[in-house]
C-alpha cells in the first residue's frame, strides 16, 4: 500500500444549479476531479474503418412529450404519484420477486456519450461497452425514460433522484421535500424498515444530490452538512464517496456501531480480518476527499476506484454476518456529469470507462445469483455531448482520446488564478498540451487570450466559460462536440436485468422507479 498523500481541495463543478456564467472570460465554471487509469488501451484499430459506428437504433420513442412539466403550479406542487408497479413476474425472473435491488447511475450521461464510449471500446477492445452488451442481452429489458422535474423541463440531479426515490415529481434543488414542507419517505428508508440493508457508493461527495435523494430530506441540495448529519442518523449500512467536511466524526460516533474511514488505506484496514470494522454488522462510512473524488484521469493512490468501493459494498451487504432480508444499493459514477459540464471529452470518456467496468462486474455478479434486480440508467443528460468520428480522422480522434493523461480539472487546478490574459493563455495552452498529449491548433492561444480579455464573444449563453472555450478548441482534434455547459431535456437510456425486469415498460417516467421497486420488494409506506 502506498503512503498516504494529501488530497488537494477541489472546486465544485456543479452547474446543476443552473447558474450560467455571464460575461466572456468570467472564469472557470467547473471544478474537475477524477479516477484511476486512462481511458483505454493503446492498440490501434485503424482497419476497422466505419464498423465501430454501426449501432442499433434505440430512440424510436423520442417524440413523446414531457407535458407534466408544463402543468399549472398548483398541480405540480402536489406531485404526481407513479402508478402502482405491475406484480406479475414471469419469463426471465422465473416468477420470482427480487430479494435485492442495485441501481447503477452514470450521472449526466447522454446517449451521445454512450455512443462515444461504444466507439472507443470497439476500437480498443473489439466489442461494445458493457452498458450496451448487457442491455442488448436476452436477459435485459430496455426503456427510454423522461426526466423533467416539477418546475422545469430540464431537471437537476436532486429532483431526478427524489423522483426515483419517492415516485413524486420535485422542484429542482429539493431532496424528498415538497414545496409545502412535507417530507416524503426516501426509498432506501422504506427498504430499511422492511428489513433490507442499504448502501450508496459514489465518486462525488456522499452527501451529493444523487445518493442523498435515497436517504435524506432537505429543502436545498447544497445543505451538505445537514445531509451528512442525516446520513449518520439514518441506518444506511454502507456509504462510500467524497465529502469529508460534511460527515463529522462526532456524528458518526453518536450513531453507534459505525466505522468512519477517510483514506483508501483505512478502507482496506477496516474490512480486513484485523480491522475494527471487520465485522460486516458494523456500519461503514468512508469519505476519501475533501470534495468529490478526483476524476478518473487524475485520481491518486489515496482514493479508491469506483470498482473497489462497489466490491466492498457488495461483500458487506451480502455477508453471512449480517441479518437481513436482502439489500438495496445505489452505485453512481458521479463525475461523468462534471466532465460534461466542463465540456471535457477525454475526462468524460475516462470516467465512463470506470463506470462501465463496474456495470460489467455488477451485472455478472447478479446473473450468478439470480435474486437481484439490476437497473442501469442516468438521471439526465449533461453537456450535449456529440461524437463526430468521421472516417480515418475519427480513428485518430479515438487514439488521442485514449491517450489523454489528465482532465480539465487538473489543467485548471495547475493553472491557478488568472491575472494576465497573454501569459495565462500561454500557460493554459501548455498545460492542455501536456494533459492531452498533442499540440493544439496554432491559433488556440490567441483565441483564449481574446476570450480572457473580453475581446472575443461566445455566441451561446450556455457556453460562456473558459472550460467550454477549451472544449470547443479541441473539438476537431478529439472528434467530440458539446452544446451546453448545463443539463438538457433528452430522454435517457434505462435497462433492467434479473427478477422483475420483464415488467419494465418500453417508456417510463423517472417517477416509475419508486413504485416499481416498492411493489416488487413489498415495501410499505409508514
Amino acid at each position: 500500500m502506498s503512503s498516504t498523500l494529501p488530497i488537494a481541495p477541489v472546486t465544485s463543478v456543479d452547474l446543476e444549479h443552473h447558474g450560467y456564467s455571464g460575461a466572456p472570460g468570467a472564469g472557470v465554471d467547473a471544478g474537475v476531479s477524477g479516477g484511476v487509469g486512462g481511458a483505454g488501451g493503446s492498440a490501434g484499430r485503424a482497419g476497422d474503418g466505419g464498423r465501430f459506428l454501426s449501432r442499433r437504433a434505440m430512440l424510436t420513442a423520442g417524440a413523446l412529450a414531457t407535458t407534466a412539466a408544463l402543468l399549472p403550479r398548483a398541480t405540480r406542487a402536489q406531485g404526481v404519484q407513479a402508478p402502482a408497479a405491475p406484480l406479475v413476474i414471469t419469463r426471465d425472473g422465473g416468477g420470482k420477486r427480487p430479494t435485492n435491488v442495485i441501481l447503477l447511475v452514470a450521472d449526466g450521461m447522454t446517449t451521445g456519450a454512450l455512443a462515444m464510449l461504444d466507439a472507443s471500446t470497439i476500437w480498443t477492445n473489439g466489442e461494445t461497452s458493457a452498458w450496451t452488451r448487457w442491455s442488448q442481452s436476452k436477459f435485459a429489458r430496455r426503456a427510454l425514460q423522461s426526466t423533467h422535474s416539477a418546475n422545469s423541463i430540464v431537471t437537476d440531479s436532486a429532483a431526478a433522484s427524489s423522483a426515483w426515490s419517492t415516485g413524486v415529481k420535485h422542484e429542482n434543488g429539493s431532496l424528498c421535500m415538497m414545496p409545502d414542507g412535507k417530507a416524503l419517505d426516501p426509498l432506501w428508508i422504506k427498504a430499511q424498515r422492511a428489513g433490507k440493508l442499504t448502501g450508496c457508493v459514489t465518486t462525488t461527495t456522499i452527501t451529493h444530490a444523487t445518493p442523498a435523494g435515497f436517504y435524506c430530506n432537505v429543502t436545498k441540495r447544497g445543505s451538505e452538512d445537514q445531509i451528512g448529519e442525516q446520513l449518520c442518523q439514518r441506518p444506511v449500512h454502507i456509504a462510500l464517496g467524497g465529502g469529508t467536511p460534511f460527515v463529522a466524526e462526532s456524528d458518526a460516533k453518536a450513531a453507534g456501531n459505525t466505522a468512519l474511514v477517510r483514506t483508501r488505506q483505512e478502507l482496506a484496514e477496516a474490512i480486513s480480518s484485523t480491522g475494527a470494522a471487520a465485522s460486516a454488522s458494523v456500519r461503514l462510512i468512508g469519505t476519501f476527499n475533501t470534495s468529490h473524488l478526483s476524476m478518473a484521469l487524475d485520481r491518486g493512490p489515496n482514493e479508491p476506484a469506483l470498482m473497489e468501493m462497489a466490491r466492498v459494498a457488495l461483500n458487506r451487504l451480502t455477508s453471512p454476518a449480517v441479518n437481513s432480508s436482502g439489500f438495496c444499493l445505489q452505485i453512481e459514477g458521479g463525475r461523468v456529469d462534471h466532465a460534461g459540464h466542463a465540456n471535457d471529452a477525454a475526462g468524460l470518456l475516462a470516467d465512463l470507462y470506470e463506470f462501465d467496468r463496474v456495470v460489467d462486474y455488477v451485472c455478472q455478479w447478479a446473473m450468478d445469483r439470480g435474486d437481484t434486480l439490476v437497473v442501469v440508467t442516468t438521471d439526465h443528460g449533461t453537456g450535449g455531448c456529440s461524437p463526430i468520428f468521421y472516417g480515418r480522422h475519427g480513428i485518430e480522434c479515438l487514439k488521442r482520446l485514449s491517450g489523454a493523461k489528465h482532465s480539465f480539472e487538473w489543467i485548471f487546478r495547475e493553472l491557478g488564478p488568472l491575472n494576465d490574459p497573454k501569459a495565462d493563455a500561454a500557460r493554459l495552452v501548455k498545460l492542455t498540451q501536456e494533459a492531452v498529449g498533442f499540440s493544439m491548433a496554432s491559433d488556440a492561444e490567441e483565441i483564449i487570450r481574446k476570450f480572457m480579455a473580453n475581446e472575443y464573444a461566445v455566441i451561446s449563453p450556455m457556453q460562456r466559460s473558459l472550460t467550454c472555450v477549451l472544449g470547443s478548441l479541441l473539438t476537431s482534434q478529439l472528434g467530440v462536440a458539446f452544446s451546453t455547459n448545463g443539463h438538457n431535456a433528452d430522454h435517457t437510456d434505462l435497462y433492467a436485468m434479473g427478477p422483475g425486469s420483464e415488467t419494465l415498460p418500453a417508456f417510463v417516467d423517472n417517477t416509475f422507479f419508486a413504485g416499481w421497486v416498492s411493489g416488487m420488494l413489498e415495501l410499505r409506506p409508514v
